[in-house]
């Protein structure tokens, strides 16, 4: 055995489960899935919900939207 000195804990793992980035890196990131997710949300409403009650499956629809807006 070798008597080295204990190495420093990485920044990482100074933090846990926590994101280990720099506060204003992680707001950028925050910021650019918040606007891909509304993008994503907008084709989805403009492709599928809207004609949901055309094809007949609606109550699918809303029971899918709700799903998803749960995680929002």
């Amino acid at each position: 055995m070798t008597d080295t000195p204990p190495q420093e804990a990485a920044p990482c793992e100074l933090h846990g489960e926590r994101l280990c980035m720099p506060t204003d890196a992680r707001k950028r990131a925050r910021h650019r899935l918040s606007i891909a997710s509304d993008v994503v949300l907008r084709g989805h409403l403009e492709a599928h919900v809207a004609t949901a009650a055309e094809r007949g499956d609606a109550a699918e629809v809303v029971d899918e939207l709700m799903e998803a807006l749960r995680y929002r």
